[in-house]
């Protein structure tokens, strides 16, 4: 955000309708300069054709997140395709996300699965899904020690590829409680006010600032059925 300042020079012939119309001025330009210097991308769970991606690029929409694991324990055969499809409609950056399943166990194995599956597919980092309690283990000291080794894993086998953390307050609490044993990832934050801004951040879990926030969720644009991110 660059702040822009405005300075009235001659207060004898400036009226208070014209001083409250420039400061009005000053700050619809604010905004404007807000969003226009916002980064937006997208996230998908699903495979679409390069054209769908082509609409959303034509947009202005730079990064895309495209799952490449699921809840069921396995990877997502759609990956491969769905980032090369994206990297072809001309996308700036594409990153991959791991949605864990917990109660399938051993989450050491489902990160060695994904990195086997993804280690032929051209992409920036991979985000670790926490969200949805049903997925969990249904207490959080076996949800916080299914998370460390699952975070550990992802280190191992991605380094400084492991992009960081998507959740938020309300799926962070109801799965691992008070906890910041993820603080030192960046957080990927879902907060649905439909405004591409960091508006309506508040800490928790140990995060003092995110580094995208998930500003919309199951948006249907372009024929693609899509989450809406910005950082």
């Amino acid at each position: 955000f660059r702040s822009v300042t405005v300075s009235f020079t001659n207060k004898h012939t400036t009226t208070p309708g014209s001083t409250m119309r420039a400061v009005l001025a000053v700050i619809a330009l604010a905004a404007c300069v807000a969003v226009s210097s916002a980064t937006t991308g997208i996230d998908v769970s699903q495979l679409y054709a390069v054209s769908a991606w082509q609409c959303v690029r034509n947009y202005g929409y730079k990064f895309a997140i495209v799952r490449c694991f699921c809840s069921t324990g396995n990877p997502d055969h759609n990956c491969a395709q769905s980032v090369a499809n994206a990297w072809a409609a001309g996308f700036e950056h594409v990153d991959i996300y791991m949605f864990p399943c917990p109660q399938c166990g051993n989450a050491r194995l489902q990160v060695q699965r994904l990195y086997e599956h993804s280690r032929n597919i051209r992409f920036g980092q991979m985000w670790l899904d926490i969200e949805g309690s049903q997925y969990w283990l249904g207490n959080v000291g076996s949800n916080r020690a299914f998370f460390n080794e699952l975070a550990k894993a992802s280190q191992d086998f991605f380094g400084s590829k492991l992009g960081g953390v998507y959740t938020n307050k309300v799926q962070w609490d109801a799965i691992m409680g008070s906890w910041n044993g993820a603080s030192n990832m960046r957080l990927w934050w879902a907060y649905w006010d439909f405004s591409p801004s960091w508006s309506g951040w508040s800490p928790f879990g140990g995060w003092s600032s995110p580094a995208i926030k998930q500003y919309a969720g199951d948006q249907s644009f372009c024929g693609m059925g899509v989450d809406k991110n910005f950082y």
